[in-house]
Formats: C-alpha cells, structure tokens, sequence
C-alpha cells in the first residue's frame, strides 16, 4: 500500500477589462501585465495561453519570483513535476515563500537530500500549515525508516484537516511499519468510514507491516 499525496492548487479570479489590454498592448514586457493576462486565460481554462504568459513574466523579470510561483500554481494539477522545478527556482528568489519551500524541499528529496529537505519543509510549516508540506515531511521521515515521526506529522495533520483522507490512511501505514497493527487498523477502519471511495484506506486495512510499502 502506497503512502498518498495531496495536492493544492492555486486559484485566481480576475475580470477581463479593458484596461488590462490597454497594459499589456502598450507594455507587452510588463511584468505585471503579464501575470494579470497569464491569471485572466487561466481562470477561463486556457491553460496553454497562462503558461506562455507567466513563462514571459518570468523572462522580462528573471529577479522577480511572481512569475515562478504563478507558474508553479498552474502546473501544480497537470504536471507536477514541472510545477515543482517552477517553485524551486522561485525559492531562489523568495526563500520565504512557503509554496516555493514545499516545491524546494521536494525537489531536495527526490535529489536525495533528505536533511535539506527536512529543513525546507518544516520552514514551510512554520510560515504556512499547509497540508501539502506536512504531508510532504512525513513522506521523507517514511523514506527513512523514521516511522513514529511520520506518524506524529501524519495524525496532526489529519486532525488540522479533518476534510482529507490521505493523512489519515498515511497514519495508519506508519504504525503498521512498527507493528502498532491495533492502533494503525483504528485510524485505517476511521479513513474507510469517512471516506469509503478512497481504495487506499480499504488496502491499508487489508494489509500487515510486511506488505506495507512505499
């Protein structure tokens, strides 16, 4: 059984105007204008026209990290892996830009610094207790035979978001990973009741510490 993710996605309403064409017609290299164009064809699905525009953002202002962290927003849902090379470039420019963090102490593990990694991710935390980041910290303390530390992140954020299925099934395939079956089995037969769609919680449920996997 897999330990699962979750995944935010950033959003961003804005009307088309007038004035906004004017900007951008006038001053096609303007950062700002072109963020404000690249959020208008993103709120209206044009996912192709967001991208190139937030992609140009990012070369008319390459000191600025706005145009990395709408990027990484936008590929977050469709392709993940670019959105995390998105937000660690913005990480460059903004080091305390929670979003940019995450992405950072992800790409950091999957590079196979797990203590850098770490250090990112719970910086992340402390600016913002986002699910994502929590969920992301737990995976690494998993990855590392670290399991009661994952637990502890797992439960916690379960309990901060009552509304998620993932961390509650994570929570469980933790304790099973250090023979704690009756504990892990309550928090896995609780995911099933509260989300009885997600197949994970019913797999977690079925398995032993010996089947458990990554």
């Amino acid at each position: 059984t897999r330990l699962l993710t979750v995944t935010g996605v950033q959003t961003c309403a804005l009307p088309i105007s007038t004035t906004l064409a004017t900007a951008l017609a006038m001053s096609p290299q303007h950062e700002g204008a072109l963020l404000a164009f690249g959020d208008v064809c993103k709120e209206q699905g044009d996912v192709v026209a967001a991208e190139r525009s937030y992609r140009a953002a990012t070369s008319v202002a390459p000191d600025s990290a706005r145009g990395w962290q709408r990027l990484g927003g936008l590929l977050a849902a469709m392709r993940p892996a670019d959105a995390i090379d998105a937000y660690a470039k913005a990480y460059v420019l903004d080091p305390r830009d929670a979003e940019s963090l995450r992405a950072y102490g992800q790409r950091k593990h999957a590079q196979g610094d797990a203590a850098e990694a770490e250090r990112a991710l719970k910086e992340s935390l402390a600016i913002e207790p986002a699910p994502e980041s929590a969920m992301a910290l737990g995976v690494i303390y998993h990855d590392a035979g670290r399991f009661l530390e994952a637990f502890t992140v797992f439960e916690k954020c379960a309990r901060r978001n009552p509304d998620l299925g993932p961390p509650l099934v994570n929570a469980g395939l933790s304790l099973l990973q250090v023979g704690e079956v009756d504990r892990a089995r309550s928090l896995l037969a609780e995911a099933v009741r509260k989300f009885p769609n997600l197949k994970e919680a019913h797999d977690g449920l079925g398995s032993d510490r010996k089947s458990t996997r990554l």
